[in-house]
């Protein structure tokens, strides 16, 4: 991504001359600096790799589970479960 984010018009102000210096950066300083001048075009390419990681993720691990959409349905209803306790399932079932 670095290589399109390059294109737009003052990226390379906010990186070293030198090509072995920007290797050197950390993760986090381009993933922000990308972020700031792209804007959503990173943001939503960031969101595609990460979906493909999960989806892949799960096929590899087998992390995917089938529930029957009735005991689905009274589970989303039940209000005899913390917010907490309920995310936790939700993204297990999702995943």
């Amino acid at each position: 991504m670095i290589v399109n984010a390059r294109k737009h018009p003052g990226f390379s102000n906010y990186l070293p001359t030198e090509p072995r210096e920007v290797e050197k950066l950390p993760r986090a300083y381009l993933a922000n600096l990308i972020y700031t001048i792209v804007g959503e075009p990173f943001k939503h390419w960031v969101g595609e790799r990460m979906q493909e990681r999960t989806e892949k993720i799960k096929e590899e691990q087998d992390l995917a589970i089938e529930m029957d959409p009735e005991i689905y349905a009274a589970f989303k209803a039940s209000t005899n479960i913390s917010g907490k306790f309920h995310t936790i399932i939700m993204l297990i079932i999702f995943l």
